[in-house]
């Protein structure tokens, strides 16, 4: 699993998102090797917490791979979208801890990743936030929904629809992260914590996350419904304006899309 790195320590599972040449940014196979990792995690019984990583010091997953959206079409974006949703599923529903080991940028497609975590710890050096209005999407799988609940709703309109980042600090004040610690600390953090789940009741463990979930999961539909949406800007002269700008670093001018 080349995007993918899996070790298994004293029964925590680390899960490494491995493309720290591309800030961890998330592909097609990155997403069905993520679904596959997890997967593996669940069944395997000598597992009991899972984390959640990117490689290298910089990101935990800058998001979607904008070089490879020059290629999309609806129906493969749709496609694309749907091992999205895969990953959201497995990591909602596996019966275990998923803990967000935050190393440093988490944006877009990766801040949502860590949003599904049941715990978030970030290093002080990273940055949180979406980026989806800036180059023609939104994060419909769980941004939207997730954001609201954990950070009131005027909030998450301003993160989601202003597409703002934020540092590691102002996303703990919020509660979109559970804890924030020095850079060099954040692996001997994130053991902490599994230690503190593997003495706890695996049953209970289970149940309180799914019980803990029964609220959100009412919005499964919003994901679908936002998957045909998104299908739809595949390659429109406002997406290709939108993630041509992305990759400069440019501020687009969407003034003709305007109604």
């Amino acid at each position: 699993m080349n995007d993918i790195l899996y070790d298994v320590d004293r029964h925590l599972a680390w899960i490494t998102i491995n493309r720290p040449e591309a800030g961890n940014g998330l592909t097609s196979a990155t997403y069905s090797m993520l679904a596959d990792a997890f997967h593996r995690a669940e069944a395997d019984p000598e597992v009991g917490v899972v984390a959640l990583t990117g490689a290298g010091d910089t990101h935990f997953s800058g998001g979607g791979d904008t070089s490879h959206h020059r290629r999309r079409t609806s129906n493969n974006l749709r496609l694309h979208l749907g091992k999205l949703a895969e990953v959201s599923m497995v990591m909602r529903n596996m019966g275990k801890p998923v803990i967000a080991a935050v190393n440093g940028k988490a944006i877009g497609g990766g801040h949502q990743l860590q949003l599904l975590c049941d715990l978030s710890i970030a290093s002080d050096r990273a940055i949180l936030g979406q980026d989806g209005t800036r180059r023609a999407a939104a994060p419909f799988f769980w941004g939207l929904q997730l954001l609201a609940r954990y950070v009131g709703e005027k909030k998450a309109r301003e993160i989601c629809i202003l597409s703002r980042q934020y540092s590691a600090a102002e996303a703990h004040d919020m509660g979109i992260v559970t804890a924030v610690v020095p850079h060099d600390r954040l692996r001997t953090e994130v053991r902490k914590y599994a230690d503190e789940f593997l003495t706890l009741d695996p049953d209970a463990l289970r149940w309180m996350k799914a019980a803990l979930n029964q609220g959100s999961d009412l919005h499964y539909p919003a994901l679908f419904q936002g998957r045909e949406m998104l299908a739809l800007f595949a390659g429109t002269a406002e997406w290709r304006l939108g993630n041509a700008a992305y990759r400069s670093g440019e501020l687009p001018d969407w003034s003709e899309f305007r109604i």
